[in-house]
């Protein structure tokens, strides 16, 4: 992404530009402009809603987030806000629809959905009211500097509080008999007392922050997980909710049997950027949501297997697909079938409603 657009053409400006040009040159304009951002973007706020799923395509830090739905230079557009950018909509809590509501931001133009007649927007930046004075940061970190100043206290205490119990405790040994053992004594109290309160505070502080998911007999994180043994896949299989194993790499036919008995509710395999016919054939079976958010090209059997999935699926990366592939696809049986658009338009009909007229 880049941090800047070279020219000065602020977010409004291109809306404004993009409003004048054909669908076909909308396209071409937002794909000579992607991941570009731009600075100015001005959305009059019509309702915020959760992003969820939906968002998987863009990327998963998304589905976790909110959608800002509103009009900006009388274009209707949809903002993506990322999960790590939540903080920066705390203002727009309790926001009622009727209020009129600017929204001022910083962001790139992802896509043109032309069934809704909207831009979808990346946004890299929500400008909150009155962050950029210089004052107010100032007062800021001066009314927050004694918590600044705790915090640390809290962490590095916590980094070294083993060795500095351990260091006197060995100290207190050689001075069993010496008279400075009483200073010492008083040093370990301070140490044990007021370096494990700061210790567990700092655990606490870890625990509650978390967002890793554990599962019993595993001990790396889930979301971390780059590889799986079978042994593995059978105790995530047990797992009663949802899958997010978005790092992994590698992934046996075997292993994707398995992992289809998991009953939680949704299987992400974002890290996978292939599949093969097995696996398809395996994953197909799979009840709840399915997301393979960085697979770019099926084959027609594997096409065929997942045309069989009777639940959510999202391939949101795909960059090719045949007409056969598309024939396949065309008859999915389940609950939603995420695509780019270009083959989401062919699937709805006009594709291969021309292919059949020829």
């Amino acid at each position: 992404m880049k941090d800047a657009d070279p020219t000065p053409e602020t977010l409004v400006d291109f809306i404004e530009r993009l409003e004048e040009t054909s669908p076909i040159q909308k396209k071409a304009f937002i794909q000579q402009n992607l991941n570009v951002v731009k600075k100015a973007g001005s959305l009059s706020l019509r309702k915020i809603e959760p992003s969820g799923l939906r968002a998987a395509s863009v990327g998963y830090e998304f589905v976790d987030g909110k959608t800002l739905s509103g009009k900006m230079s009388g274009a209707d557009v949809d903002v993506l806000v990322p999960k790590s950018l939540l903080g920066q909509l705390k203002y727009l809590e309790g926001f009622e629809p009727a209020e009129d509501m600017q929204v001022e931001f910083n962001g790139w133009v992802k896509a043109w959905d032309g069934s809704e007649q909207s831009y979808q927007i990346i946004a890299s930046k929500i400008k909150v009211p009155f962050s950029q004075s210089r004052a107010f940061t100032v007062l800021l970190y001066a009314l927050f500097s004694p918590i600044i100043v705790l915090f640390f206290m809290i962490r590095w205490t916590a980094i070294l509080f083993w060795y500095a119990l351990i260091g006197l405790v060995l100290w207190r040994v050689i001075e069993w008999q010496q008279p400075f053992g009483c200073q010492i004594d008083m040093w370990l109290c301070i140490v044990f007392f007021g370096g494990g309160m700061f210790k567990f505070y700092w655990w606490a502080i870890t625990l509650s922050g978390g967002s890793e998911t554990f599962v019993d007999g595993i001990e790396t994180p889930v979301e971390d997980l780059e590889e799986l043994t079978d042994d593995m896949a059978r105790v995530l299989s047990g797992f009663d909710g949802d899958l997010s194993l978005h790092s992994l790499e590698r992934l046996t036919d075997r292993q994707a049997a398995i992992l289809c008995r998991h009953r939680g509710g949704c299987l992400d395999l974002s890290g996978l950027l292939s599949l093969s016919d097995g696996q398809a054939e395996n994953l197909a079976i799979y009840p709840g949501t399915l997301i393979l958010g960085s697979v770019q090209r099926l084959s027609d059997k594997q096409a065929e297997f997942l045309s069989q999935f009777t639940g959510e699926l999202y391939l949101g990366s795909i960059e090719t697909l045949s007409d056969r592939q598309l024939d396949s696809l065309k008859a999915f049986q389940g609950v939603h079938l995420e695509l780019p658009e270009e083959f989401r338009l062919k699937l709805e009909g006009g594709f291969l409603e021309s292919s059949l007229d020829s």
